[in-house]
Protein backbone atom coordinates (compact mmCIF):
# COMPACT_ATOMS: atom_id res chain seq x y z
CA UNK A 1 0.00 0.00 0.00
CA UNK A 2 1.05 3.47 -1.06
CA UNK A 3 0.67 6.24 0.84
CA UNK A 4 0.75 9.66 -0.69
CA UNK A 5 0.43 13.18 0.87
CA UNK A 6 -1.07 15.85 -0.66
CA UNK A 7 -1.50 19.55 0.47
CA UNK A 8 -4.32 21.49 -1.57
CA UNK A 9 -6.33 24.32 -1.95
CA UNK A 10 -7.04 25.21 -5.05
CA UNK A 11 -9.30 23.96 -8.42
CA UNK A 12 -6.47 22.49 -10.11
CA UNK A 13 -5.59 20.48 -6.78
CA UNK A 14 -9.14 18.59 -6.81
CA UNK A 15 -8.98 17.80 -10.18
CA UNK A 16 -5.31 16.22 -10.12
CA UNK A 17 -6.69 14.04 -6.58
CA UNK A 18 -9.76 12.96 -8.82
CA UNK A 19 -7.38 11.79 -11.75
CA UNK A 20 -5.29 10.23 -8.87
CA UNK A 21 -8.17 8.22 -7.36
CA UNK A 22 -9.62 7.66 -10.89
CA UNK A 23 -6.21 6.18 -12.13
CA UNK A 24 -5.82 4.31 -9.41
CA UNK A 25 -9.30 2.86 -9.52
CA UNK A 26 -8.69 1.49 -13.11
CA UNK A 27 -5.02 0.36 -13.09
CA UNK A 28 -6.00 -1.84 -9.40
CA UNK A 29 -3.55 0.26 -7.45
CA UNK A 30 -3.96 0.24 -3.34
CA UNK A 31 -2.95 3.99 -2.32
CA UNK A 32 -4.12 5.68 0.87
CA UNK A 33 -4.28 9.54 0.78
CA UNK A 34 -4.07 12.10 3.24
CA UNK A 35 -5.27 15.05 1.98
CA UNK A 36 -4.78 18.54 3.75
CA UNK A 37 -6.68 21.77 3.20
CA UNK A 38 -6.21 25.21 5.23
CA UNK A 39 -9.81 25.68 6.13
CA UNK A 40 -12.82 23.95 7.11
CA UNK A 41 -14.43 25.07 3.76
CA UNK A 42 -11.69 23.65 2.17
CA UNK A 43 -12.10 20.53 3.07
CA UNK A 44 -15.80 20.25 2.28
CA UNK A 45 -15.64 21.31 -1.24
CA UNK A 46 -13.10 18.55 -1.19
CA UNK A 47 -15.30 15.77 0.21
CA UNK A 48 -18.11 16.57 -2.04
CA UNK A 49 -15.52 16.30 -5.10
CA UNK A 50 -14.03 12.86 -3.26
CA UNK A 51 -17.82 11.81 -3.10
CA UNK A 52 -18.44 12.80 -6.93
CA UNK A 53 -15.50 10.48 -8.15
CA UNK A 54 -16.33 8.02 -5.98
CA UNK A 55 -19.88 7.85 -7.58
CA UNK A 56 -18.40 8.44 -10.71
CA UNK A 57 -16.23 5.32 -10.92
CA UNK A 58 -18.42 3.44 -9.13
CA UNK A 59 -15.61 2.90 -6.00
CA UNK A 60 -17.47 1.88 -3.17
CA UNK A 61 -16.48 4.81 -0.57
CA UNK A 62 -16.50 2.40 2.02
CA UNK A 63 -14.21 -0.66 1.23
CA UNK A 64 -9.96 -0.06 1.84
CA UNK A 65 -8.90 -0.05 -1.19
CA UNK A 66 -8.35 3.56 -1.71
CA UNK A 67 -8.44 5.02 1.74
CA UNK A 68 -8.67 8.77 1.50
CA UNK A 69 -8.41 10.95 4.89
CA UNK A 70 -9.34 14.74 4.63
CA UNK A 71 -7.66 16.81 7.21
CA UNK A 72 -8.65 20.59 8.11
CA UNK A 73 -6.66 23.68 9.85
CA UNK A 74 -3.57 25.54 8.54
CA UNK A 75 -0.53 23.65 9.82
CA UNK A 76 2.99 25.31 10.18
CA UNK A 77 6.49 24.11 9.54
CA UNK A 78 6.77 22.18 12.89
CA UNK A 79 3.22 20.68 12.29
CA UNK A 80 3.83 19.47 9.10
CA UNK A 81 6.89 17.87 9.99
CA UNK A 82 5.06 16.00 12.58
CA UNK A 83 2.43 14.97 10.07
CA UNK A 84 5.22 13.82 7.49
CA UNK A 85 6.81 11.63 10.48
CA UNK A 86 4.10 10.15 11.85
CA UNK A 87 2.18 9.03 8.09
CA UNK A 88 5.68 8.69 6.39
CA UNK A 89 4.54 8.88 2.70
CA UNK A 90 5.82 7.67 -0.50
CA UNK A 91 5.44 10.97 -2.03
CA UNK A 92 3.58 14.68 -0.81
CA UNK A 93 2.21 16.36 -3.50
CA UNK A 94 2.37 20.18 -3.43
CA UNK A 95 -0.80 21.37 -4.80
CA UNK A 96 -1.29 24.45 -2.92
CA UNK A 97 -2.14 27.89 -4.61
CA UNK A 98 0.93 29.12 -6.48
CA UNK A 99 1.23 32.28 -4.22
CA UNK A 100 0.98 30.82 -0.95
CA UNK A 101 5.10 31.12 -0.88
CA UNK A 102 5.44 30.75 3.02
CA UNK A 103 2.90 27.10 2.77
CA UNK A 104 4.87 25.78 -0.22
CA UNK A 105 8.20 27.05 1.71
CA UNK A 106 7.32 25.11 4.84
CA UNK A 107 6.07 21.61 2.65
CA UNK A 108 9.48 21.40 0.51
CA UNK A 109 11.59 22.66 4.28
CA UNK A 110 9.62 19.53 6.28
CA UNK A 111 10.39 17.12 3.17
CA UNK A 112 14.10 18.49 3.22
CA UNK A 113 14.21 17.93 6.72
CA UNK A 114 12.52 14.45 6.61
CA UNK A 115 14.03 12.69 3.41
CA UNK A 116 10.79 12.44 1.94
CA UNK A 117 9.98 12.80 -1.87
CA UNK A 118 8.78 16.24 -2.64
CA UNK A 119 6.60 17.11 -6.14
CA UNK A 120 5.31 20.56 -7.15
CA UNK A 121 1.79 20.25 -9.57
CA UNK A 122 2.52 23.10 -11.98
CA UNK A 123 -0.55 25.24 -12.89
CA UNK A 124 -0.73 25.74 -16.39
CA UNK A 125 -0.73 29.84 -17.50
CA UNK A 126 -2.39 30.95 -20.19
CA UNK A 127 -2.09 34.19 -22.23
CA UNK A 128 -5.11 36.67 -21.98
CA UNK A 129 -6.30 39.27 -24.80
CA UNK A 130 -4.93 42.15 -24.01
CA UNK A 131 -6.32 44.45 -22.24
CA UNK A 132 -6.61 48.70 -23.21
CA UNK A 133 -4.62 49.31 -20.46
CA UNK A 134 -3.23 46.36 -18.51
CA UNK A 135 -0.33 46.92 -15.58
CA UNK A 136 1.83 44.49 -13.69
CA UNK A 137 3.59 44.54 -10.45
CA UNK A 138 5.66 42.21 -8.16
CA UNK A 139 3.04 41.94 -4.93
CA UNK A 140 0.31 43.21 -3.26
CA UNK A 141 1.98 46.00 -1.48
CA UNK A 142 2.98 47.09 -4.80
CA UNK A 143 -0.47 46.89 -6.38
CA UNK A 144 -1.70 48.97 -3.30
CA UNK A 145 1.11 51.58 -3.69
CA UNK A 146 0.33 51.67 -7.72
CA UNK A 147 -2.79 52.43 -6.95
CA UNK A 148 -3.04 55.16 -4.03
CA UNK A 149 -2.73 58.36 -6.66
CA UNK A 150 -5.01 56.70 -9.16
CA UNK A 151 -8.86 57.38 -9.35
CA UNK A 152 -11.84 55.17 -9.20
CA UNK A 153 -13.47 52.31 -7.74
CA UNK A 154 -11.63 48.98 -7.46
CA UNK A 155 -12.50 45.24 -8.08
CA UNK A 156 -9.90 43.53 -5.90
CA UNK A 157 -10.13 39.81 -7.63
CA UNK A 158 -7.31 38.69 -4.89
CA UNK A 159 -8.86 36.92 -2.19
CA UNK A 160 -8.87 38.45 1.86
CA UNK A 161 -5.81 37.67 2.95
CA UNK A 162 -3.53 40.60 1.64
CA UNK A 163 -6.62 42.71 2.23
CA UNK A 164 -4.56 45.20 4.93
CA UNK A 165 -2.64 46.64 2.34
CA UNK A 166 -5.34 48.18 1.08
CA UNK A 167 -6.66 49.53 4.66
CA UNK A 168 -4.90 53.12 4.09
CA UNK A 169 -7.61 55.81 3.79
CA UNK A 170 -7.02 56.90 -0.16
CA UNK A 171 -8.13 53.09 -1.22
CA UNK A 172 -10.61 51.34 1.62
CA UNK A 173 -13.76 53.55 0.83
CA UNK A 174 -13.26 52.71 -3.11
CA UNK A 175 -12.09 48.79 -3.01
CA UNK A 176 -14.44 46.38 -3.62
CA UNK A 177 -12.97 43.15 -2.62
CA UNK A 178 -14.42 39.51 -3.78
CA UNK A 179 -13.70 37.12 -1.21
CA UNK A 180 -15.63 33.88 -0.21
CA UNK A 181 -18.59 33.66 1.70
CA UNK A 182 -16.45 32.93 5.11
CA UNK A 183 -16.57 33.94 8.36
CA UNK A 184 -12.77 34.64 8.39
CA UNK A 185 -13.00 36.53 5.05
CA UNK A 186 -15.60 38.97 6.15
CA UNK A 187 -13.47 39.45 9.66
CA UNK A 188 -10.51 40.26 7.53
CA UNK A 189 -12.44 42.62 5.21
CA UNK A 190 -13.39 44.47 8.92
CA UNK A 191 -9.81 44.41 9.65
CA UNK A 192 -9.20 46.45 6.92
CA UNK A 193 -11.69 48.98 7.46
CA UNK A 194 -13.59 48.23 4.66
CA UNK A 195 -17.42 48.32 4.78
CA UNK A 196 -20.22 45.75 4.45
CA UNK A 197 -21.79 47.36 1.51
CA UNK A 198 -18.43 47.36 -0.15
CA UNK A 199 -17.93 43.73 0.49
CA UNK A 200 -18.66 41.07 -1.96
CA UNK A 201 -19.26 37.62 -0.98
CA UNK A 202 -18.88 34.71 -3.32
CA UNK A 203 -18.33 31.80 -4.34
CA UNK A 204 -16.19 30.90 -7.92
CA UNK A 205 -15.93 30.32 -10.53
CA UNK A 206 -16.77 33.33 -12.06
CA UNK A 207 -17.36 33.58 -16.21
CA UNK A 208 -16.78 36.75 -18.24
CA UNK A 209 -19.75 37.67 -17.90
CA UNK A 210 -20.07 37.88 -14.23
CA UNK A 211 -16.98 39.69 -14.38
CA UNK A 212 -18.49 42.47 -16.39
CA UNK A 213 -21.45 42.90 -14.65
CA UNK A 214 -19.90 43.60 -11.32
CA UNK A 215 -17.45 45.98 -12.96
CA UNK A 216 -20.78 47.81 -14.03
CA UNK A 217 -22.42 47.39 -10.53
CA UNK A 218 -19.60 48.85 -9.00
CA UNK A 219 -18.79 51.54 -11.89
CA UNK A 220 -15.16 50.06 -11.50
CA UNK A 221 -12.04 51.62 -12.87
CA UNK A 222 -9.41 49.20 -11.88
CA UNK A 223 -9.50 45.50 -12.04
CA UNK A 224 -6.92 43.48 -9.27
CA UNK A 225 -6.29 40.11 -10.46
CA UNK A 226 -3.29 37.60 -9.45
CA UNK A 227 -1.71 35.78 -12.63
CA UNK A 228 -3.71 32.50 -11.91
CA UNK A 229 -4.01 31.40 -15.05
CA UNK A 230 -6.37 29.20 -16.69
CA UNK A 231 -7.46 27.47 -13.48
CA UNK A 232 -8.27 31.18 -11.22
CA UNK A 233 -10.23 32.09 -13.96
CA UNK A 234 -7.43 34.66 -15.29
CA UNK A 235 -8.86 35.09 -19.02
CA UNK A 236 -12.50 35.48 -17.95
CA UNK A 237 -11.53 38.61 -15.91
CA UNK A 238 -8.86 40.11 -18.08
CA UNK A 239 -11.34 39.79 -20.48
CA UNK A 240 -14.07 41.52 -18.47
CA UNK A 241 -12.25 44.36 -18.12
CA UNK A 242 -11.09 44.73 -21.66
CA UNK A 243 -14.76 44.52 -22.37
CA UNK A 244 -15.77 47.03 -20.01
CA UNK A 245 -12.81 49.72 -20.65
CA UNK A 246 -11.47 49.02 -17.22
CA UNK A 247 -7.86 49.07 -16.40
CA UNK A 248 -6.19 45.79 -14.99
CA UNK A 249 -3.32 45.93 -12.60
CA UNK A 250 -1.87 42.31 -12.43
CA UNK A 251 0.32 40.84 -9.31
CA UNK A 252 2.95 38.84 -11.55
CA UNK A 253 3.43 35.07 -10.49
CA UNK A 254 5.94 34.28 -8.04
CA UNK A 255 9.39 32.76 -9.41
CA UNK A 256 9.68 29.13 -8.01
CA UNK A 257 9.63 25.59 -9.08
CA UNK A 258 7.85 25.04 -12.06
CA UNK A 259 6.57 21.56 -11.06
CA UNK A 260 5.13 18.84 -13.21
CA UNK A 261 1.68 17.95 -14.79
CA UNK A 262 -0.71 16.32 -12.95
CA UNK A 263 -0.26 13.24 -16.23
CA UNK A 264 3.18 13.30 -15.50
CA UNK A 265 3.00 13.31 -11.65
CA UNK A 266 0.41 9.99 -11.89
CA UNK A 267 3.05 7.97 -14.24
CA UNK A 268 5.86 8.89 -11.68
CA UNK A 269 3.57 7.55 -9.32
CA UNK A 270 1.90 4.62 -11.04
CA UNK A 271 5.51 3.87 -12.38
CA UNK A 272 7.46 3.68 -9.10
CA UNK A 273 4.34 1.32 -8.07
CA UNK A 274 4.68 -0.94 -10.77
CA UNK A 275 8.54 -1.01 -11.34
CA UNK A 276 10.57 -3.27 -9.08
CA UNK A 277 14.48 -2.13 -8.80
CA UNK A 278 16.88 -4.45 -10.44
CA UNK A 279 20.18 -2.55 -8.68
CA UNK A 280 20.58 -3.49 -4.63
CA UNK A 281 22.98 -0.72 -3.42
CA UNK A 282 25.69 -2.65 -1.35
CA UNK A 283 29.31 -2.06 0.21
CA UNK A 284 31.77 -4.48 -0.52
CA UNK A 285 35.81 -4.75 0.12
CA UNK A 286 37.80 -4.08 -2.63
CA UNK A 287 41.09 -4.82 -1.15
CA UNK A 288 43.45 -6.43 -3.78
CA UNK A 289 40.69 -6.59 -6.05
CA UNK A 290 41.47 -6.14 -10.18
CA UNK A 291 39.41 -3.67 -12.22
CA UNK A 292 40.16 -3.87 -15.68
CA UNK A 293 39.11 -0.44 -17.76
CA UNK A 294 38.44 -1.13 -21.37
CA UNK A 295 39.09 2.58 -22.94
CA UNK A 296 40.87 5.50 -22.20
CA UNK A 297 38.73 9.28 -22.68
CA UNK A 298 37.35 10.92 -20.72
CA UNK A 299 34.93 8.69 -18.97
CA UNK A 300 37.51 6.15 -18.22
CA UNK A 301 39.26 8.63 -16.37
CA UNK A 302 36.86 9.24 -14.05
CA UNK A 303 35.88 5.75 -13.40
CA UNK A 304 40.21 5.59 -12.77
CA UNK A 305 40.12 8.72 -10.34
CA UNK A 306 37.16 7.30 -8.92
CA UNK A 307 38.77 4.55 -8.18
CA UNK A 308 42.16 5.63 -6.65
CA UNK A 309 40.30 6.35 -3.33
CA UNK A 310 40.20 2.85 -2.88
CA UNK A 311 42.68 -0.10 -2.57
CA UNK A 312 42.56 -1.58 -5.31
CA UNK A 313 44.79 -2.41 -8.82
CA UNK A 314 43.12 -1.19 -12.23
CA UNK A 315 44.58 -2.15 -15.52
CA UNK A 316 43.63 0.09 -18.69
CA UNK A 317 43.19 -1.18 -22.04
CA UNK A 318 43.15 0.97 -25.08
CA UNK A 319 44.71 1.74 -28.18
CA UNK A 320 45.24 5.06 -27.67
CA UNK A 321 45.82 6.67 -23.76
CA UNK A 322 44.99 10.49 -23.17
CA UNK A 323 47.93 12.08 -21.65
CA UNK A 324 45.86 12.63 -18.19
CA UNK A 325 46.08 9.36 -17.85
CA UNK A 326 49.20 8.72 -18.38
CA UNK A 327 50.20 11.28 -16.68
CA UNK A 328 48.86 9.51 -13.02
CA UNK A 329 51.96 8.20 -11.23
CA UNK A 330 50.63 5.20 -9.26
CA UNK A 331 51.83 1.94 -8.78
CA UNK A 332 48.39 0.56 -8.73
CA UNK A 333 47.41 1.30 -12.20
CA UNK A 334 49.01 -0.62 -15.70
CA UNK A 335 48.47 0.48 -18.73
CA UNK A 336 48.27 -1.63 -22.25
CA UNK A 337 48.19 0.41 -25.21
CA UNK A 338 46.39 -1.78 -27.91
CA UNK A 339 42.88 -2.97 -28.91
CA UNK A 340 40.67 -4.85 -26.85
CA UNK A 341 40.96 -8.69 -27.26
CA UNK A 342 38.61 -11.42 -26.06
CA UNK A 343 40.30 -12.95 -23.34
CA UNK A 344 41.18 -9.88 -21.72
CA UNK A 345 38.27 -9.69 -19.20
CA UNK A 346 40.45 -11.21 -16.41
CA UNK A 347 39.58 -9.37 -13.77
CA UNK A 348 37.16 -8.95 -10.47
CA UNK A 349 35.33 -5.99 -12.13
CA UNK A 350 35.45 -4.88 -15.44
CA UNK A 351 34.00 -1.14 -16.99
CA UNK A 352 33.50 -0.86 -20.55
CA UNK A 353 34.29 2.51 -21.64
CA UNK A 354 35.40 2.32 -24.94
CA UNK A 355 34.63 4.52 -27.92
CA UNK A 356 33.24 1.80 -29.68
CA UNK A 357 29.92 0.25 -29.44
CA UNK A 358 30.53 -3.01 -30.82
CA UNK A 359 33.49 -3.30 -28.34
CA UNK A 360 31.55 -2.12 -25.75
CA UNK A 361 28.83 -4.76 -26.54
CA UNK A 362 31.13 -7.80 -26.54
CA UNK A 363 32.97 -6.57 -23.27
CA UNK A 364 29.70 -7.27 -22.21
CA UNK A 365 28.25 -10.23 -23.27
CA UNK A 366 31.98 -11.83 -22.31
CA UNK A 367 31.90 -10.99 -19.37
CA UNK A 368 28.36 -12.08 -18.49
CA UNK A 369 29.27 -15.41 -19.40
CA UNK A 370 32.21 -15.52 -17.03
CA UNK A 371 29.89 -13.78 -14.14
CA UNK A 372 32.61 -11.35 -13.94
CA UNK A 373 30.44 -7.99 -12.91
CA UNK A 374 30.61 -5.05 -15.54
CA UNK A 375 29.37 -1.81 -16.35
CA UNK A 376 28.83 -0.37 -19.73
CA UNK A 377 29.40 2.78 -20.14
CA UNK A 378 27.13 3.60 -23.20
CA UNK A 379 24.42 0.98 -22.49
CA UNK A 380 23.22 0.50 -19.32
CA UNK A 381 20.86 -2.30 -20.51
CA UNK A 382 24.08 -4.20 -20.97
CA UNK A 383 25.27 -3.20 -16.95
CA UNK A 384 25.42 -6.11 -14.51
CA UNK A 385 26.47 -3.06 -11.80
CA UNK A 386 26.23 0.33 -12.18
CA UNK A 387 29.36 3.14 -11.17
CA UNK A 388 27.90 5.75 -8.72
CA UNK A 389 28.58 9.46 -7.74
CA UNK A 390 31.12 8.76 -5.02
CA UNK A 391 30.74 11.12 -1.78
CA UNK A 392 33.34 10.07 0.70
CA UNK A 393 34.71 11.96 3.87
CA UNK A 394 37.12 10.52 6.65
CA UNK A 395 34.14 8.18 7.79
CA UNK A 396 31.74 8.06 5.27
CA UNK A 397 31.11 6.81 1.87
CA UNK A 398 27.98 7.42 -0.02
CA UNK A 399 27.15 5.71 -3.34
CA UNK A 400 24.27 7.82 -5.38
CA UNK A 401 22.81 6.06 -8.78
CA UNK A 402 19.75 6.25 -10.55
CA UNK A 403 19.87 3.01 -12.02
CA UNK A 404 21.25 4.82 -14.81
CA UNK A 405 18.01 6.83 -15.51
CA UNK A 406 18.94 10.85 -14.64
CA UNK A 407 23.09 11.30 -14.28
CA UNK A 408 22.12 15.27 -13.76
CA UNK A 409 19.62 14.26 -10.56
CA UNK A 410 22.40 11.86 -9.53
CA UNK A 411 25.07 15.07 -9.72
CA UNK A 412 23.23 17.33 -8.33
CA UNK A 413 22.07 15.14 -5.49
CA UNK A 414 26.19 14.48 -4.58
CA UNK A 415 26.94 18.13 -4.99
CA UNK A 416 24.14 18.57 -2.34
CA UNK A 417 24.80 15.70 -0.15
CA UNK A 418 28.63 17.13 -0.18
CA UNK A 419 27.63 20.87 0.65
CA UNK A 420 25.51 19.67 3.67
CA UNK A 421 28.69 17.35 4.58
CA UNK A 422 30.79 20.21 4.88
CA UNK A 423 28.43 22.82 6.90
Amino acid sequence: MMTICIFSGTGDGKKFIALLLSRAEIKSINITVHIFCATEYGAEIMKSEIKFVQQASSIDKNNDKNNVFIHSGRLDEDSMLKKIQELKPDYIIDCTHPYAEIVTKNIKTACEKTGFAYIRLRREKSAPAPAPCIYYVDSMEDAASFLKDKSGNILLCTGSKDLHYFSDAALRCRVYPRVLPLEESLRLCRDAGITAKNIIAMQGPFSEGLNRALIQQINAAWLVSKETGAEGGFNEKINAAAGENCNALVIRAPDGDAGFDAETIINIITNSINRKKQFFPVFQNITNKKFLIVGAGVVALRRLRTLLRFDCSIKIIAPSIDPAIKNICDDRVSLLERSYKTGDCEADFVVAAANDRAVNRMIGEECKSKNIPVSVADCKEESTFYFPAIVDTENLTIGISSGGLDHKAVSGAAGKIRRCLME
